[in-house]
């Protein structure tokens, strides 16, 4: 704990934490400027500001949440909140679940690029986080080319274009390469996305389809014991939606295809030792119907797999939900809906979330909130088998309880500071296990395991030319129960305290954001990461440092996953 203090000391030099409280780089959202569902938006603006290696990277500034990162530049990584697994984290796209049906980790396989991205709403009491695709516009467009460590090239085209006066599109086409920071961690990809937005009189179209090519050496992603792993990863998607409005009425539709193909191979070295090819379906059609501030939404959707591993296995899910965005009454403001879902293969299941917010003056106001979820066992997790991992087709759906209290202090325009503690009833969890180092992992549902928490944030944006921002987060969490085990996979390895403190200076007119993120795990060494990010802009140009773990700070990302040392990039970004 001495380093962080020392960082702090650092940070924030003589300020007073009680008066005199600063936040981040170039954020221009202000604490009034949120909605008062008492989710977490990143703006253009911050999310421009962080030094993240990648957009998949940049949620891990939240220290809500705990991102297993098996590699750099979002290869992949496991997205957990608040003591979950990362299979029970919800992954959206423009509203629309993406989540990947064989396994959580290629749930953040994101089919877009950093330009095409509006906004990330993360929603802690819901196990959420989902990603807002920009509109395109009628013209301009960006070019960036960087290069780092580990022979590191990455190339980016984005283009916006108009077919006509009411159709608008953008192409972005990414390419990134390395030989890696080790043997058998290098990596190629290619990312493509086409977005067409067609504006009506009575509504809205949009189109989106995104591509994904991932080759990349996969050392010590699953297992210790295997140190040469490969993959070859592809993905297409497409989306389409529609939005008919008239007077109060909205009618939207949602139609969306997924396709992943997965060639694992245990030792790149030997491929024909083990090897699993997979491809996954996930496909649907989501109509919502809203009148006023009340909807009725509608959900089908149908999983498939055909492994050479797993087998082929397909499920259909139908849901049903009902409820008004929100209900005012003097100070009083509200927000539910209640949902049933019909997963083949399972009970019926029943949601609910309940949003409470009362104003107890102009400057503080509180929030109760409670949610009801479930999720489904992956493909993996029924059907795997492997020398190393082993699934059990008898587990059963996994539900959580959510119980919540947030304070919100709205101090100015400028400054703002949120409390909260949270309890999650978690039934039937579901985890691997096992007794022995030499057993493979066995899946299992794990009882009720029950987690209790408190968070802390503090946002301040000061009218002052040389600190722009300083900002703090810190969450804390506490287990109450063990599982039937000796060792646990990913459950019991959480962050019992993780503390995200950050600054934004201007010097000379170079942006300087800093961010350092400390986490002291249950099953791990504690540690401190500090990223940098250095931007100097120019009429229609930006020239960029950019660098994660600049110390070089040794740590584990999970029991047996080295974190990634230290990484420097550097690029102009051109805008015509």
């Amino acid at each position: 704990m001495k380093k962080i203090f020392f960082l702090l000391f650092l940070i924030f030099p003589p300020i007073s934490f009680t008066q005199d409280f600063i936040d981040l780089g170039k954020i221009v959202v202000s604490v009034q400027d949120q909605p008062l569902d008492n989710d977490n938006y990143l703006s253009q603006d911050l999310i421009s500001s962080y030094p993240s290696l990648s957009l998949e990277e940049m949620i891990d500034y939240s220290s809500s949440i705990d991102l297993l990162k098996r590699s750099r530049f979002g290869l992949q990584q496991d997205v957990s909140i608040r003591g979950g697994s990362f299979e029970d984290t919800k992954i959206m796209l423009n509203g629309i679940k993406i989540n990947d049906p064989q396994t959580g980790h290629y749930n953040l396989e994101l089919p877009l690029t950093l330009y095409d991205l509006n906004q990330t709403r993360i929603s802690f009491s819901k196990n959420e986080v989902d990603f807002s695709i920009k509109d395109p516009q009628k013209q301009g467009g960006v070019l960036t080319n960087f290069f780092g460590q580990h022979g590191l090239f990455e190339n980016l085209l984005s283009l916006n274009f108009s077919l006509g006066e009411n159709i608008l599109n953008r192409i972005s086409i990414e390419h990134k390469t390395s030989s890696g920071s080790g043997d058998d961690k290098d990596f190629e990809t290619y990312t493509f996305s086409l977005s067409s937005l067609l504006n009506r009189d009575s509504g809205e179209t949009r189109l989106f389809f995104g591509l994904i090519d991932r080759d990349f050496g996969a050392s010590n992603f699953y297992s210790s014991s295997y140190p040469h792993e490969h993959e070859d990863i592809k993905q297409y998607f497409f989306m389409l939606n529609d939005c008919y409005a008239h007077d109060k009425f909205v009618l939207e539709n949602n139609v969306y295809f997924r396709k992943h193909l997965d060639e694992f191979v245990l030792n790149r070295h030997a491929p024909d030792f083990f090897k699993n090819n997979t491809t996954t379906y996930v496909y649907g059609f989501s109509p919502k119907f809203k009148f006023d501030d009340w909807f009725i939404a509608l959900q089908f959707d149908q999983n498939e797999i055909n492994s050479s591993n797993l087998g082929k296995h397909q499920r259909f899910n139908q849901g049903f939900s009902l409820g008004r965005e929100r209900i005012k009454a003097g100070k009083f403001t509200s927000s539910f809906d209640l949902g049933l879902t019909n997963m083949q293969g399972f009970d019926l299941i029943e949601t609910i979330n309940l949003d409470f917010n009362y104003e107890l003056t102009d400057w503080l106001n509180s929030s109760f909130i409670y949610n009801r979820y479930f999720r489904a066992p992956s493909f993996t997790e029924l059907y795997y088998s492997s020398p190393g991992n082993v699934g059990n087709s008898n587990l059963d759906l996994q539900r959580i309880d959510n119980f919540e209290v947030v304070l919100n202090q709205r101090i100015s325009s400028s400054l703002g500071l949120n409390y909260g503690m949270f309890f999650k009833k978690q039934d039937k969890v579901i985890d691997w296990g096992r007794n022995s180092t030499v057993d493979p992992w066995v899946a299992y549902n794990g009882g009720n395991i029950d987690v209790y928490g408190a968070d802390f944030s503090l946002r301040f944006n000061p009218d002052n030319k040389f600190v722009q921002s300083i900002g703090l987060d810190y969450t804390y969490l506490w287990f109450q129960d063990k599982g039937p085990y000796q060792f646990s996979k990913y459950i019991f390895d959480y962050n019992k305290h993780k503390l995200v403190a950050s600054i934004g200076l201007i010097i000379k007119e170079v942006y300087f954001d800093l961010m350092a993120i400390y986490s002291k795990p249950t099953q791990r060494g504690q540690y401190l990461t500090c990223d940098l990010k250095l931007t100097k802009d120019f009429a229609n140009y930006s020239l960029f440092v950019q660098g994660v773990n600049i110390f070089n700070k040794d740590y584990y990302e999970g029991v047996d996953i080295e974190g990634e040392g230290r990484w420097f990039k550097f690029g102009i970004e051109y805008r015509f």
